[in-house]
């Protein structure tokens, strides 16, 4: 396919300048977009390639042109060149003339007439396509060519004209590879533009940063090299200086190979021997290592603000908390509730998920867990379905080595975990738990309790979060002594009155039948065989003082307390069947095979104590009994306590539900986990048969006997 281009243009500048440039092949390859001279043979012959950009498509072609016509004098060229597609895929030859000459009105007129003939890939373009492609093509050649020739005026304005041109050229060439050296060897990025913020000259760096030749970038924007928000902001700043003809200074962020960076640019304007500016030029000084640093600085003190509010908010909060609780702690009528309120506001305070509070027992060599703080409530350990076998733990199974430190961190993936026992350390990963927090609770120097914290994370703490949790939990330790105290001074006031009751029934209802037997009995002496009737009134009333007087002396027995200490069941147990006996009317009797009762807990004696005490009672008030036996014996896995009496029975079921008797005996019963038996048969008697097994008697005896209720808490808030 031929085709014929006919193109002319115009430029400002002296013919000998446009003449010089159009006849060095090398700087007309220059301008031409793709174009580069990679040979220069002899014959002004010259050897090179062309990239030609089709839509998104680049297709490169090798080849070499030659000068056939150079006439100096009348300023005409005339050159032919042929090329190959490197793919194979076609190529192309051209026929180009070309003339310059001086216009009236000055500058230069540039008139050129190629024929081109291409075959392959390009000519199936067809001559329309090929058409806008030249026109394009030449667009950019004439606008490369005015700034080649603006760029060597700038060149030429560094030094004074000399008549000899070659000796200016010369000069203006080692003076441009001066100033090229001195500013590629700068850590700056250097850069001049034209007017229209084409780019005119780059140094080095710019070429290393952004990856492109000073060629290749010359006549190029802002736009054709960065992002078109960063070009924006560039354009800017250029336009701003070209405006106000003032150097300026920027800060500028750019994208480069080593990433987004912060320059500090100073751009001012390029001016002409008349003072009339033609040029921006641009030295940039990365600052991004200072950026960082001072944004480092900024971070730091932000951070270091934040940690100063978040602890002053964490002390108000504390203190907020410690103020309450001492309030709570003159005004909450339960400790218990003090307690729990104390277990949230530490749990809330150290961010932890669930909390627990485990009691020092009586012997001082376990721990029983009381209360629970879970979900946003206070509950007892069955409320929360806590296993039973966890409820009460050694110290040596609760994990850690001392209770005298003030506070132990347990990791459960760490080795000083493996002191717990490993199912408590499996059921506690199961539910998530990472990190364990256990504070000993001390009073007077003593341990009473230990608070222990649970956390879904591993945790470190602060010494401000610790101190500020022992001295809540300090409270919480007070307000446990304060109970210990409490129950004690119960305790010792119910002792109190009933020992009183029983001094006053022993000094005025039993010494009055005492008195009363005494002179029944002189009155049965002194009566004679004839009167029977009246003697029989006389025994009768002396039987009934003599069991007024049995009954006495057993309600002091019952009311004077009695605790099992060592192995004192069995002694016990004989003790109120011999106190029971009246002579003529009643008769008990205890058998027993039980050999080692030391094995039993105290507090599962003194039930069963209290439990057969219970029954020979119901026996002699309401059963009219005249013979009651009790038995105690072991049979494995059970220990059996048996209480019979051959009195009138009981003729409904419901006698056996009512009454406080029966449901002390059945509380008692269900704590050691137990089973109560009552037969009964109208006129037979009754039969009671206790049973309770021998494993579960232990265990029994370390839970507390009071149940509590749950405590629920609302959420507290913190200060303001």
């Amino acid at each position: 396919m031929a085709i014929r281009i006919e193109k002319s243009f115009q430029v400002q500048a002296p013919l000998e300048t446009v003449w010089q440039l159009l006849s060095d092949p090398r700087k007309v390859a220059g301008c031409i977009p793709g174009a580069e001279v990679t040979e220069a043979l002899e014959g002004g012959v010259y050897k090179g390639v062309v990239k030609v950009k089709v839509g998104p498509s680049v297709t490169d072609y090798k080849g070499e042109a030659r000068i056939d016509r150079l006439e100096q004098e009348a300023h005409e060229i005339e050159m032919t060149g042929k090329g190959q597609n490197v793919r194979g895929k076609g190529g192309a030859s051209m026929k180009m003339t070309g003339k310059a000459r001086t216009l009236s009105e000055g500058g230069t007129e540039v008139v050129t007439i190629t024929e081109v003939n291409v075959v392959g890939l390009l000519a199936q373009l067809g001559a329309r396509m090929i058409q806008e492609l030249a026109n394009q093509l030449f667009a950019e050649f004439v606008r490369n060519l005015r700034n080649q020739l603006q760029q060597e005026q700038v060149y030429a304005e560094l030094f004074h004209e000399n008549s000899d041109r070659r000796k200016v050229e010369d000069a203006l060439r080692t003076s441009e590879q001066r100033l090229q050296d001195i500013i590629d060897h700068t850590t700056a990025v250097i850069f001049v533009k034209d007017l229209e913020l084409r780019y005119l000259l780059i140094n080095r760096e710019y070429e290393r940063l952004h990856r492109v030749g000073r060629e290749e970038i010359r006549g190029k924007s802002d736009f054709d090299i960065h992002p078109r928000e960063v070009a924006e902001a560039l354009r800017a700043h250029d336009l701003r200086v070209i405006e106000t003809g003032e150097p300026s200074q920027f800060e500028e962020v750019v994208p480069s190979v080593d990433g987004k960076r912060v320059y500090l640019a100073v751009k001012f304007l390029l001016r002409d021997r008349a003072g009339k500016p033609y040029g921006v030029c641009g030295i940039a000084t990365d600052i991004t290592s200072l950026k960082r640093a001072e944004e480092m600085q900024i971070a730091v003190a932000r951070e270091r603000e934040m940690l100063m509010r978040q602890r002053a908010a964490d002390l108000a909060k504390a203190n907020e908390a410690l103020r309450c609780h001492l309030d709570a702690l003159a005004s909450v009528p339960e400790l218990d509730a003090f307690i729990g309120q104390v277990m949230v506001a530490i749990t809330r305070q150290l961010g932890a998920a669930s909390s627990n509070l485990r009691v020092l027992s009586v012997d001082q060599k376990g721990m029983r867990i009381e209360l629970l703080f879970q979900d946003g409530s206070v509950i007892l350990p069955a409320d929360a379905g806590y296993p039973e076998r966890f409820q009460s733990l050694s110290v040596d199974e609760l994990g850690f080595a001392s209770l005298q430190e003030p506070y132990t961190v347990l990791n459960l993936a760490g080795p000083r975990a493996l002191e717990m026992p490993a199912d408590l350390r499996a059921y506690l990963q199961g539910l998530g738990v990472r990190t364990l927090l256990v504070m000993p609770l001390l009073s007077q120097g003593h341990v009473n309790g230990v608070l222990t914290f649970r956390f879904a994370e591993e945790r470190d703490f602060q010494a401000e979060e610790l101190e500020i949790a022992r001295a809540l939990a300090t409270q919480a330790s007070l307000a446990i002594h304060l109970t210990g105290l409490a129950r004690t001074a119960k305790q010792s006031a119910v002792l109190e009155e009933r020992n009183r009751l029983a001094g006053e029934i022993h000094d005025s209802l039993a010494q009055s039948f005492t008195g009363i037997s005494m002179q029944l009995e002189m009155a049965k002496e002194v009566m004679t065989d004839k009167d029977d009737e009246l003697l029989g009134y006389v025994t009768r009333a002396h039987d009934l003082a003599r069991f007024g007087l049995a009954e006495a002396r057993r309600s002091v027995w019952t009311l004077k307390p009695m605790v099992i200490k060592d192995s004192a069941l069995i002694e016990s147990l004989q003790t109120i069947v011999e106190r029971s006996n009246i002579a003529g009317r009643l008769r008990c009797t205890f058998r027993s095979n039980l050999e080692d009762e030391e094995s039993l807990p105290a507090a599962v004696r003194q039930d069963l104590l209290r439990i057969a005490q219970e029954a020979i009672s119901n026996a002699l008030r309401h059963a009219k009994s005249k013979a009651i036996s009790v038995n105690l014996r072991s049979d494995p896995p059970n220990l059996i306590l048996k209480v019979k009496d051959n009195g009138c029975g009981m003729t409904t079921e419901a006698e056996t539900r009512e009454g406080f008797g029966f449901a002390n005996m059945r509380a008692r019963v269900k704590k050691l986990k137990g089973t109560l038996d009552i037969r009964a048969l109208p006129g037979r008697g009754t039969t009671i048969i206790v049973r309770v097994p021998l494993n579960a008697a232990s265990e029994a005896a370390r839970k507390p006997s009071k149940k509590r209720k749950p405590l629920p808490f609302p959420p507290q808030k913190g200060p303001e």
